[in-house]
């Protein structure tokens, strides 16, 4: 939980970068609770979903002064709470997700929405923990700070990165589906 939390609040470095990967991670749990008859978790998710769309134009597409909003720290980790009690619940369910016996599909589900924001965590700590500084120092280390220094756009960034996201969350449920867990 504490992990997903901080991913979340860590990866908010730029315009929309965080509340859009949390609408792709709302979006991909939202639709296995509704496969699944689980309405109450699919109606919390729609209703995130909902929120986060709104606040993703206005933070986005607004004018600082005018009309631009911002998540900040309150934000960011009520978000990753609710993709932690999501993933939680996710890998609970005790139903096959591809047929055949329940072999971990739904914790291969869980891991992979949210495989962007975990993983930058977990590279940037042990890059810090390596170079002798604390984890929690901050630095322009995470990947939105990387792509913006090869000359990419605020805007080019979060796209690059909704994609990537997008990319490994299909290549892992391809491979598992076709492949199995041990791959």
């Amino acid at each position: 939980i504490v992990l997903i939390i901080n991913s979340i609040n860590l990866i908010d470095g730029i315009d929309g970068l965080a509340s859009g990967l949390c609408i792709m991670g709302t979006v991909g749990y939202s639709v296995v609770f509704f496969h699944r008859d689980m309405n109450i978790y699919m109606l919390l998710a729609a209703a995130m979903i909902g929120l986060l769309v709104v606040f993703y134009l206005y933070n986005t597409l607004g004018k600082p002064g005018v009309i631009k909003t911002f998540m900040g720290d309150t934000g960011s980790l009520t978000m990753g709470f609710l993709l932690a009690f999501f993933a939680i619940k996710l890998t609970t369910i005790d139903k096959p997700m591809f047929g055949g016996q329940n072999d971990g599909s739904y914790f291969i589900y869980a891991v992979s929405v949210l495989m962007i924001p975990v993983m930058d965590v977990f590279r940037v700590f042990f890059a810090r923990i390596r170079d002798a500084k604390g984890p929690f120092f901050p630095d322009k280390r995470h990947i939105h700070h990387k792509l913006m220094a090869l000359g990419f756009s605020m805007r080019q960034t979060r796209y690059l990165i909704f994609s990537m996201s997008i990319f490994f969350f299909a290549i892992n449920i391809f491979i598992y589906a076709y492949l199995g867990w041990n791959i």
